[in-house]
């Protein structure tokens, strides 16, 4: 067989109404097309990737020699990410319904499992080329990544009109689908592609004419190779996309929403799963070409006017016999072969090579390879244990809003919040911290099977004093700079952390509602540091960062979704500077013209830390027993305690508030306490005494 260069698109312009004739561009030959069909819009990769894949394929063949074929099945977890617009009811509209979506599951493994009830009209002379079960299923996923169970299973519904992306029910052409869902839908909702096949549909079939889409596998050892040649696929593209009205059987659920015929029964989700597992077109995308798979007659294609070798409507067996030479195709052309673009109900097998290619796929190629290993299908597990906060330091007495985000479905929860508090049993408890000091979190999660706790060491810092009271600088509105309108591109604003400081907020002002992801890196194409996607109303508001920067040089901009933020096309007059903690120095286009000024109003920062000025001054103590000497220290101080019969806690921390020594129920019998604070270095601290509801706070110093 001959190794031909398949990067080929095929773009093909399809026909409105099947009672016309009209004429099209197949790679620059003019076509008639008298019958409405439509096409797969995947990419196939390069030769060199070929010759990689074939090593693979080699590699795989030797081990199943060496150990015997395995016949486990591997059941990979399913993701549909549904698009739809705002109005549109779960149903018999591109919002397709739950039912819909599992007939497509259920007769994509009937596909898979070689028991498609279509083999029945299979020629005997390709029934011996079957390949039968590739030993691939696909369950709809009971949880998400992190382990919540999944309302649907399976299904994430986006609301494409809040997002603010386009509608793809006007695209005519494939660069719009792959506009859309390369550059923004998979990027921002992409499950992870190691412990899922994550399935996108849109409403864009009935004007494109296109069926759908899929990414190639990337191999083990393609590192290095041209992209040319290897194709584009990344972890955040990698999955395969599928018209609204084609993802579904109508066989199995008949009240779905669906396209016309031929197109309706579910055989296109196995061919964009035959490329997604590395298997080309059945003719290699031209005419006679090569699918690197011996056991597939060559065929020259050409029925009902496709191009590039395939075939559309369902010819009659047998079709071309021998037509790309003497013996290439004794049987003819296997139409029948879900790779080809024959009709739902005249495909029904992958040969023995095709299914030689998807289980070298599953064996060895990145981002397959893992798949079916985290128990996603799999009820009957214990929880694993994790959580976070919606804060995790703070300054004086800190109420902390706690969220489980365990895996494995709990139902039960024990916390314990590590300052001595009763356990709490909520899923999603809030908690105050009286006291400064460093606190370990544990949460230990329950359900039927067992339980898993997870502790996270000085989760909680608190630190003594208040929040420093937040300023505010930079362009207060959008018309005190100057002329300008709603920005399009990726750009934004230069600035330097001068003293760490939180930066709270900005004002933002948005043409048109939806999500917009705003980010803080290193510099212009640098490393993120901090980032948060915000949904905005259409008009003037404020967009909640509460980003915590050290002090550096940055860059702030809108990286991904759509952007339409106003900003100033003149009148910037940098630097802007917002008291000791920022300067906002100019945008990534000064070079072009340093008078423009981008997207982001009227900042509000705050201060690093604890502000604990107001707590220094021995007349504002609550008891006037606490005392602390020498001061300043070389390193051995002692703490006079209060008078009162109870038990007293004792916490030493730095001016910044971080906790250095804690000391629980120390025995006021003693008078005093002793403590040697030798490897401390030079510098201002503070000692929080509290006994029973009185907290006392001295200042000194140590001094060697």
């Amino acid at each position: 067989m001959k190794s031909k260069n398949h990067m080929k698109k095929l773009v093909t312009t399809l026909l409105i109404c099947g009672q016309f004739m009209i004429t099209t561009q197949m790679f620059g030959q003019t076509t008639p097309i008298e019958e409405r069909h439509a096409v797969c819009g995947t990419v196939s990769p390069g030769v060199k990737w070929e010759e990689q894949f074939q090593k693979q394929i080699e590699s795989f063949k030797e081990e199943r020699a060496a150990h015997g074929a395995s016949s486990a099945v591997i059941t990979i977890p399913v993701i549909v990410h549904i698009l739809y617009k705002t109005g549109q009811a779960v149903g018999n509209t591109p919002n397709i319904s739950a039912a819909q979506v599992k007939s497509q599951i259920d007769f994509l493994n009937e596909m898979m499992a070689g028991t498609d009830p279509n083999k029945s009209s299979l020629p005997s002379a390709f029934k011996s080329l079957d390949g039968g079960n590739t030993n691939i299923q696909f369950c709809l996923a009971l949880r998400d990544a992190k382990g919540n169970t999944l309302t649907e299973p399976g299904i994430e519904r986006i609301d494409l009109t809040k997002k603010g992306w386009s509608d793809p029910s006007t695209f005519t052409t494939f660069d719009q689908i792959t506009g859309l869902f390369d550059d923004k839908v998979k990027p921002a909702t992409i499950w992870d592609p190691e412990k899922y096949l994550n399935f996108w549909t849109g409403d864009f079939t009935t004007k494109s004419y296109y069926l759908g889409y899929a990414a190639f596998p990337m191999g083990t050892d393609l590192i290095g190779l041209d992209p040319a040649d290897v194709g584009t696929t990344t972890a955040q593209t990698d999955g395969v996309v599928m018209g609204s009205n084609v993802f579904g059987c109508k066989a199995l659920y008949a009240n779905g929403y669906y396209y016309t015929e031929p197109y309706i029964y579910g055989v296109t989700s196995a061919h964009e799963v035959g490329h997604w597992l590395g298997l080309r077109h059945i003719s290699g995308d031209e005419v006679c070409g090569d699918d690197y798979c011996g056991d597939t007659p060559v065929q020259s294609g050409g029925n009902k006017n496709c191009a590039n070798g395939l075939n559309w409507g369902c010819p009659s067996y047998p079709f071309q016999a021998n037509k790309c030479g003497s013996g290439k195709s004794p049987n003819g052309e296997m139409f029948q072969n879900y790779m080809d673009y024959s009709d739902d109900k005249c495909r029904s097998l992958f040969t023995k090579d095709q299914v030689t290619r998807i289980q070298t796929t599953m064996a060895k190629g990145e981002r397959r390879k893992t798949l079916g290993t985290h128990g996603l299908c799999d009820n009957n597990i214990a929880p694993t244990a994790t959580f976070s906060a919606d804060k995790t330091s703070g300054c004086g007495s800190l109420t902390v809003q706690f969220k489980d985000e365990s895996q494995g479905t709990p139902t039960s929860w024990s916390w314990d919040f590590g300052d001595g508090s009763a356990a709490s049993t909520q899923q999603n408890p809030s908690h105050t911290y009286a006291a400064a000091g460093n606190y370990d979190v544990k949460l230990t999660a329950t359900n039927q099977y067992g339980s898993t706790p997870v502790t996270k060491s000085k989760f909680i810092t608190v630190g003594a004093g208040s929040i420093y009271t937040p300023v505010k600088g930079g362009p207060a509105t959008n018309t005190e700079v100057g002329a300008g309108a709603a920005g399009t591109v990726v750009r934004g604003l230069l600035f330097d952390v001068v003293n760490p400081c939180i930066l709270q907020s900005v004002k933002v002002y948005a043409t048109g509602a939806g999500d917009r992801t705003i980010e803080v890196l290193t510099g212009v194409g640098g490393t993120s540091v901090a980032k948060k996607t915000v949904t905005l109303p259409d008009g003037e508001s404020r967009a909640a960062l509460g980003f915590d920067l050290p002090k550096g040089s940055y860059f702030i901009t809108v990286s991904t979704g759509t952007i339409n933020l106003y900003r100033n096309t003149a009148g910037a007059k940098f630097p802007y500077a917002i008291a000791d903690l920022i300067n906002i120095t100019q945008t990534d286009y000064k070079d072009t013209d340093p008078n423009y000024y981008y997207y982001f109003y009227d900042w509000e920062v705050r201060k690093s830390g604890c502000d604990v000025s107001n707590g220094i001054d021995n007349e504002k103590y609550e008891d006037a027993a606490v005392q602390v000497y020498p001061n300043p220290s070389k390193g051995d101080l002692t703490i006079t305690l209060p008078s009162v019969a109870s038990s007293t806690d004792v916490c030493i921390y730095t001016i910044i508030g971080e906790n250095i020594y804690k000391m629980d129920a120390v025995n006021n019998n003693n008078k005093t306490l002793t403590v040697d604070l030798s490897a401390q270095p030079n510098g201002i601290y503070f000692v929080s005494v509290k006994s029973g509801n009185v907290i006392t706070t001295r200042k000194f110093a140590i001094a060697k």
